[in-house]
């Protein structure tokens, strides 16, 4: 693919490149490597590495597996924690906050959730009050947390 060396390759051209990167088994890190212009160029890399990110979130989506995880995900176990009740309530809220917007860690914490689910058909009394007596099963924590979560107070006017 000859382009001027001063030229910004065209949307339909890092298309291409992007593809037969993929063909090879380049990764988007190795940008450079795939076309001397992006090597030089930054805008036009920063384009190439956005549609080969964008590319592989498309791919994950296709094949059922998780969004690449980000900088600031927690560690997995982590979800197990929440769902468990494991968690201080303040950290409850951050992570929970976190999984809202997070591809990667919102799916992690329904699957932990819906485990726990899974698992609560089979508590025995004394766990059941165990988990009653949690503060975060108190309908106050939740409306709190509800409230933390929106933005906005969800208790009745006068």
């Amino acid at each position: 693919m000859e382009t001027e060396p001063n030229q910004h390759l065209a949307p339909p051209a890092l298309t291409k490149l992007l593809e037969e990167a993929r063909q090879r088994g380049d990764s988007a890190a190795s940008a450079a490597a795939v076309h001397p212009h992006l090597a030089v160029c930054p805008t036009c890399r920063e384009q190439f590495e956005g549609l080969a990110e964008l590319d592989l979130q498309l791919r994950n989506m296709q094949a059922g597996g998780p969004a690449p995880q980000e900088a600031d995900c927690p560690d997995a176990e982590v979800w197990s924690e929440i769902a468990g009740g494991l968690t201080e309530p303040d950290q409850t809220l951050m992570h929970i906050e976190h999984a809202s917007r997070c591809d990667h860690c919102g799916p992690l914490l329904r699957a932990a959730v819906g485990e726990v689910a899974d698992l609560s058909e089979e508590l025995t009394d004394a766990e059941r009050e165990q988990i009653a007596g949690l503060e975060s099963a108190r309908p106050e924590w939740q409306l709190r947390l509800a409230e933390r979560i929106s933005g906005r107070s969800m208790r009745p006017g006068p």
